[in-house]
């Protein structure tokens, strides 16, 4: 896919500006409908925070691409998402972990496990006992 016209940043920049939260990308499957939700971990609370429309978007098309990584450009603080080997967003400030779940019912929370580390909250590798579900509310909602 191409990428947006500079407006999706102005529109990212106003969608962040306005505490925006949705983030649900529409994706179809041989199924059914899927739609893709990215969330990023916050490492000082370890809280789940979706990424607005116009940034999902970018980073929905990285994905489908098999791009690397995507620069999201100062409308979104600088930040570029790493999408290979692991979803990781860095900024000058640090990183995050970047989860992209996928949901047949967009109405519905999503959850995924985050683990306190001794620097910041992660998420969780699979097995890890210590791990603590954290929910957001659907964008779709």
């Amino acid at each position: 896919g191409t990428h947006p016209a500079p407006a999706a940043s102005a529109a990212a920049a106003a969608a962040t500006a306005a505490g925006a939260v949705s983030a649900t990308v529409p994706r179809y499957s041989m199924t059914g409908s899927l739609w893709a939700v990215w969330v990023s971990v916050d490492p000082r609370k370890g809280d789940l925070q979706t990424y607005p429309t116009a940034v999902s978007q970018l980073l929905e098309d990285a994905w489908a691409a098999g791009q690397a990584s995507v620069e999201l450009g100062e409308s979104f603080f600088g930040a570029s998402v790493q999408l290979q080997p692991r979803l990781l967003q860095r900024t000058s400030k640090g990183s995050r972990d970047v989860r992209r779940l996928e949901t047949r019912d967009p109405t519905q929370p999503v959850t995924v496990l985050v683990v306190k580390t001794a620097v910041d909250w992660r998420v969780a590798v699979d097995g890890d006992t210590s791990a603590e579900p954290r929910r957001v509310a659907s964008p779709a909602t």
